[in-house]
Parts: structure tokens; sequence; C-alpha cells
């Protein structure tokens, strides 16, 4: 039997990092909680996840700031970007400074289904294979009502 996912949730709402926890209880291993960049990091570096759900917007902060120190702390973690913020302003932002995904957080519920296919995607680019995580190509391709896909560009 395969191990479960080990994934650390960082939000700076301790609301929704509980519902994220509850989604995912009987599906992976959440190894522990962060509100911010400053305490994720010695988290990636103890536990070296292999998922961090990571909200682009931790108070004031922008994590695309702090992206490349989270990735050096933890290289072969699948960073998911994990946010209310519109896709269409900040997806491309996201992945360029080293996310493998952005989910939009109305999607908090297929969190399952979706980290287990990134994930296998994920591991398949670190062997040097070329992907994209489906959940960002439902988008691209306008596929509103596909799951992760928001709404069609405009």
């Amino acid at each position: 039997m395969q191990r479960p996912l080990r994934v650390v949730i960082c939000d700076d709402d301790p609301a929704f990092c509980n519902l994220v926890r509850r989604v995912l209880r009987d599906h992976v291993d959440v190894l522990g909680t962060a509100a911010s960049a400053d305490e994720v990091v010695p988290l990636l570096n103890d536990q070296q996840p292999d998922v961090l759900l990571l909200d682009l917007q931790l108070g004031t902060q922008m994590v695309l700031e702090v992206l490349p120190q989270l990735l050096i702390a933890s290289p072969h973690t699948m960073v998911a970007a994990l946010s209310g913020l519109d896709a269409g302003t900040w997806e491309d932002q996201v992945l360029l400074a080293g996310a493998f995904v952005y989910y939009e957080k109305t999607s908090v519920l297929e969190l399952p289904a979706l980290l287990e296919k990134d994930v296998t995607l994920f591991e398949s680019a670190l062997q040097g294979e070329d992907v994209l995580a489906p959940s960002a190509l439902g988008r691209r391709d306008g596929g509103v009502g596909s799951p992760g896909a928001g709404p069609a560009p405009t």
C-alpha cells in the first residue's frame, strides 16, 4: 500500500485551515499548519512534505516574494498555491515564481482528487518530464466546470 501524501498548509485564516484539514483528513497526512511564511520555513525544513498548500496572501505579505526561499527549504515539495485571488491575474505569476499549480479556494472540496493527480505529475516533472498540471490546463482551455477550473477568461 502506498503511503498517504504528506501535506503542510500555510494560510493566515485559521477557519480556512481547519476546513482544508477536514476535507483532507481521510486522504492525506497533514503534518502541520502555518499562518505565515516565517512559520512555514522551519516546518518545510523539518518535515519535507510532499505538498505545500500555500495561500498567496498572508496578511499583508504576498508570497511571491518568499516563494524562492520556500522552494530552497524543501526542493522536492510540490507547492500548490491555494488562493481566493483571481486566477486570471495571479496564476501565471505564481507558476513562473515556482509553484507547480494554482488552485482556487472555491475548489477546496475537490482537493483530494486534484492533489492525487497533480502530485503524480509533479513527481514526473522532478524526473525531467515536461508536464502541466490538469487543474491549470482546465482554465487554459476555458474548461468551465472542469475540476479546479474557474471562469473562462474574458
